[in-house]
């Protein structure tokens, strides 16, 4: 590899905004960079070479660092002793393992926000050999949302997802994901989406959606403080849509692609969630004008305000707060449907009111 196209590849990632490196975030990641002359990941992918070096300076490795020290040492500007090659660039046993790690978030980010636009899948990324963690996958995530931000996306609330034991049995994640909505992922109640147009392999699930009138950030947010700040709730179809091959997730795979999130719909009724029972709230949904399931708010976490609870307290591990006027997605009462060209979906949800969906 060439110094110009080391020092290209590490422009771009330099020029990249700190938000997208999530729980990783360096103060000082350009003067770090400037230390560390190694060929770093440009937009198109993870040079072979430099993976096969790192697997192999992995394996020889007498002392492994652990994920404290790795970002104690990324967030104080430390790395190893660089000596620069004849050629430029430095020995690649001494890469930080900082640096990696961000070279392998933004080619997995670029990978997947790839596959969104040009509406087409990738291989799951657990099985890569990349040795990621969560907190990858959530910089993975982290680093979608600022180029979907970039291209003009606003935030407008978060969601949790794969709650409920039917959907975590369905498709064998067996913990919560979460991820961002935007605000071109809220489409209107009763509109037909062509599946051709925007989406790769959609799936409907029924959902409480929670409308908040002020902020929550954990930790030691309780199902209670969740009520508090909720103005009220709705009715909600979200349309989740994987970038993965065949619905083959693990939770890496899903926390990366920002939870499998497509689109959701709010229906038209709004309720105050004080008087009413939300973990006994049923959900009826119909499709093709056929019966085909029925769910509680129990199936999330026991309630949607113990789910809630949960995303709360998760993201603000990661200094992300739930803020008001944000719609939260509490997770599915139901096991996920596919959609395809011709049907229609319709839900009610008890004392609160309907919603509907459907596919071209």
């Amino acid at each position: 590899m060439t110094d110009d196209l080391i020092d290209q590849r590490l422009n771009i990632l330099q020029t990249q905004p700190k938000d997208v490196l999530g729980p990783m975030a360096i103060p000082n990641l350009t003067a770090l960079l400037n230390k560390v002359q190694c060929p770093v990941v440009g937009f198109q992918g993870i040079d072979d070479h430099f993976l096969s070096s790192i697997r192999s300076r992995e394996d020889s490795a007498a002392v492994p660092r652990t994920a404290s020290s790795r970002m104690h040492a990324a967030a104080t500007g430390q790395c190893s002793n660089e000596r620069r090659s004849s050629t430029g660039m430095s020995s690649i046993s001494s890469i930080s393992d900082d640096t990696r790690r961000v070279s392998i978030r933004e080619a997995l980010a670029q990978e997947l926000y790839q596959a969104l636009c040009e509406r087409r899948t990738v291989p799951p990324l657990r099985s890569r050999g990349l040795e990621l963690t969560i907190d990858d996958a959530y910089g993975v995530s982290l680093a979608i949302l600022a180029r979907r931000q970039r291209a003009g996306e606003r935030v407008i609330g978060k969601k949790i997802g794969v709650t409920s034991k039917a959907v975590q049995d369905m498709l064998g994640v067996l913990q919560p994901d979460f991820g961002f909505l935007t605000d071109r992922m809220w489409i209107e109640n009763g509109m037909i989406v062509r599946i051709a147009d925007s989406m790769i392999q959609p799936r409907a699930e029924a959902e409480i959606a929670l409308i908040l009138s002020s902020g929550l950030k954990g930790p030691g947010v309780t199902p209670a403080d969740v009520l508090a700040a909720t103005a009220s709730i709705a009715p909600c179809f979200e349309i989740v849509d994987s970038r993965i091959a065949n619905w083959d997730i693990g939770i890496l795979d899903t926390i990366a692609d920002n939870a499998s999130c497509g689109v959701f719909v709010l229906g038209g009724g709004r309720a105050d969630p004080r008087p009413l029972d939300l973990a006994a709230l049923k959900v009826r949904v119909w499709k093709n004008e056929k019966l085909l399931s029925e769910g509680e708010g129990s199936a999330v976490q026991g309630s949607p305000l113990a789910s809630v609870a949960w995303l709360a307290n998760t993201l603000g591990r990661y200094g992300v707060s739930l803020d008001a006027g944000e719609v939260i997605l509490s997770g599915s009462l139901v096991p996920l449907e596919p959609a395809r060209p011709g049907d229609r979906f319709q839900l009610e949800l008890d004392a609160v009111g309907s919603a509907s969906i459907a596919f071209s």
